[in-house]
């Protein structure tokens, strides 16, 4: 149902199996947006980190994958910061020149 955010769901009825995979990370990391993002879809980065870093141990991928999607969110943040600070300095302008007019 949640397909269309591209996140995957929260396990919903197999406590049973999550509970026996021994995750060394948390599965969900901060992003400082509202809501935490879930890492246990971290498969694809996962492969290609083996694919492209062969020998990686465990802690090694995890850390890789952590610091990954740390940096994706701190550059889509980055990115939105400067996209809102253009557009305030639009509707400023804005603003002056429909003050100017009346």
């Amino acid at each position: 149902m949640s397909d269309s955010s591209g996140v995957p769901p929260p396990s919903s009825g197999s406590s049973s199996q999550s509970s026996s995979q021994q995750d060394p990370l948390p599965t969900q990391i901060q992003t400082g947006m509202s809501k935490p993002y879930d890492i246990k879809g971290d498969t694809a980065i996962r492969n290609w980190a083996k694919h492209f870093y062969p020998g990686m141990t465990e802690d090694q991928l995890n850390k890789f994958v952590q610091q990954f999607l740390m940096t994706i969110c701190q550059q889509i943040s980055q990115q939105i910061g400067k996209e809102m600070q253009e557009q305030r300095k639009q509707a400023q302008k804005l603003k002056r020149a429909e003050e100017g007019e009346d």
